[in-house]
């Protein structure tokens, strides 16, 4: 019995929120609408990184990706409250930017 597309798309979901749990220090950020919306306006290019990097879309390859997303902070100045959800979105797609490897073969 083959996953229908709806299947599919669930687990690919899972694995993601799988991910980030699993990299967060602070995993309550998750329950956070603005952070939740954020990392949902980088799914497409998360995942299409780990496809094309890893050949995989399983939350360890997923996690490779979005390790450094995991380190940053999301508060705004003072640390008390988080930053809106387009500078969030802004610091993770400038973040993912910054670590694309370049290797020889891609010369």
């Amino acid at each position: 019995m083959s996953e229908t597309g709806d299947d599919q798309r669930y687990k690919l979901i899972r694995n993601y929120l799988n991910a980030f749990d699993a990299e967060l220090e602070d995993s309550s950020l998750l329950t956070r609408s603005t952070f939740f919306e954020a990392i949902f306006n980088i799914f497409d290019q998360v995942i299409q990184t780990a496809i094309s990097t890893s050949k995989s879309a399983k939350p360890e390859a997923i996690r490779k990706i979005i390790r450094p997303l995991a380190r940053l902070s999301y508060r705004g100045s003072g640390g008390q409250s988080l930053l809106d959800k387009k500078a969030m979105t802004e610091l993770m797609q400038s973040t993912l930017r910054a670590k694309t490897p370049i290797s020889n073969e891609m010369l």
